[in-house]
């Protein structure tokens, strides 16, 4: 095949790589049947990135028995997403998701899938979100006043991941459940923690469906979906018995489900879905965010500078560049149900596809600096960069919560930084479900001199996007 070319990686610094310059469009890489599959298991954020590294715009694996390609260049990644017609979410990871989640918004597919969108949209709208700013700003400065009572704040630091994460789970149950999940956030947070250490290895087993069998891990895995379906029942009876069944999502959809228009399995899963999926990222990516402003002075004083007037320009921007580098939704995996042509290569039926948005968002092809934490690049991206930014998908199945992430994360860190200056270190990237930091991530707070109003109050307003 024309542009076709063979990689293998080096075995020692006197071996030359196997890439040609200027690179093929497509590449078929090298290995020991399983070898990527392997690879994938130990060390994914390298071997998504190296396609990107090398410049490969189509990159195809060994996972076994069935093909793989590694999608690398906007015009590939465009081609299978929109409109996404030939792809479905078959993978094993997808099978894994589905038996965490239930059949939910991110796990179901065609007349199923557009129903579920059908139901949840209206809630994310500009007009079903005016309450939101003051919920975020209240968890927001509540948040603060823990962080000043906690003497480590200017010592050892406080745990951004932790606190971040509170916060977006009470904001999710309070905006879209209409309850508190009290003593419930706990169970949400241990669970989650189980689930998602052992996802990939139990995704890039070789062995599928390993989490059915009695085995330790298999067992602690399938406790962990089980406590998080006993808090859903359990904010299911607590949202009935708060009031009227109106004015929000789970509201809505325990109405759907009396009227026998949802299965109880279909709501759990709705329910379980948004619980998990509409905090974690949003977490992840203001804890990122946080750090990456604690250890860049510069853009850390640029931010502060722009909210001291109340101009949010330049949080959004470190927002932005923060998912660039270091975007929740990591990777895409979808498998193909018809043959479908990627550019360099047609791509067979059956065959799985990973769009991986981490290594894409830091292609040198599309962005200068790559690597960097360059805020001010927001201001005027070029129509490559532009193609190359998918941090929340892209295609009929982008992200319901786009809007209200960045929203939630303009209030939550604004509150945050009028409050405070921020001192610290990058986490290393913990790859599974969604991209987190590995471990607690200490950041030392020092209250500003200059922070007006009452302590942790953020004086900026917010717009709700349509």
């Amino acid at each position: 095949m024309d542009g076709m070319n063979s990689l293998t990686l080096p075995a020692s610094p006197l071996v030359q790589p196997a890439y040609v310059l200027p690179p093929a469009r497509f590449v078929r890489a090298k290995g020991w049947p399983w070898t990527h599959l392997l690879r994938m298991r130990n060390d994914p954020l390298a071997l998504m990135r190296d396609g990107a590294k090398h410049g490969a715009d189509v990159v195809q694996l060994d996972f076994g028995f069935t093909p793989a390609f590694v999608l690398y260049s906007p015009d590939a990644v465009h081609r299978a997403l929109v409109p996404g017609d030939a792809v479905w979410k078959g993978t094993r990871g997808a099978k894994l998701m589905r038996r965490v989640l239930g059949p939910g918004l991110l796990t179901t597919e065609g007349v199923a899938w557009k129903a579920r969108r059908k139901r949840a949209q209206p809630r994310f709208r500009s007009e079903a979100l005016k309450s939101m700013p003051g919920i975020v700003q209240r968890h927001s400065d509540q948040l603060v006043e823990r962080w000043l009572a906690d003497p480590a704040h200017a010592g050892v630091g406080v745990d951004a991941m932790a606190g971040f994460s509170r916060l977006a789970l009470a904001v999710v149950c309070d905006v879209l459940f209409g309850v508190d999940p009290g003593e419930d956030a706990a169970v949400v947070h241990q669970a989650l923690e189980q689930v998602l250490s052992g996802f990939l290895r139990l995704m890039t087993s070789p062995i599928e469906g390993l989490d059915q069998w009695p085995l330790p891990a298999s067992r602690r895995h399938r406790a962990a979906v089980a406590a998080l379906d006993a808090v859903v029942a359990r904010l299911i009876v607590r949202r009935r018995a708060a009031g009227p069944l109106e004015g929000d999502l789970l509201a809505d959809w325990i109405v759907a489900a009396d009227a026998g228009e949802m299965s109880v399995e279909d709501l759990h899963a709705e329910v379980v879905t948004m619980l998990l999926a509409g905090h974690e990222t949003t977490a992840n990516a203001m804890t990122f965010t946080l750090a990456l402003l604690g250890s860049h002075p510069a853009e850390l004083a640029a931010v502060q500078a722009g909210l001291d007037v109340g101009d949010t320009g330049p949080l959004d921007r470190a927002f932005a560049e923060g998912l660039r580098l270091y975007p929740p939704a990591w990777v895409m995996a979808r498998a193909t149900s018809e043959p479908l042509d990627l550019g360099p290569v047609t791509a067979p039926a059956g065959a799985f596809l990973f769009i991986p948005i981490a290594a894409i968002q830091r292609d040198p092809r599309w962005w200068r600096d790559a690597d960097a934490f360059v805020p001010g690049r927001f201001l005027d991206l070029d129509p490559a960069s532009k193609a190359a930014y998918m941090p929340f998908g892209l295609g009929p199945r982008k992200c319901i919560g786009e809007h209200f992430a960045r929203a939630e994360a303009r209030i939550a860190l604004a509150t945050v930084l009028r409050q405070f200056d921020v001192q610290a270190v990058v986490p290393a990237a913990n790859p599974s479900i969604t991209l987190r930091p590995l471990g607690a991530v200490p950041v030392r707070l020092t209250p500003r001199a200059s922070a007006g109003g009452q302590p942790g109050r953020c004086a900026h307003k917010w717009a709700p996007t349509s």
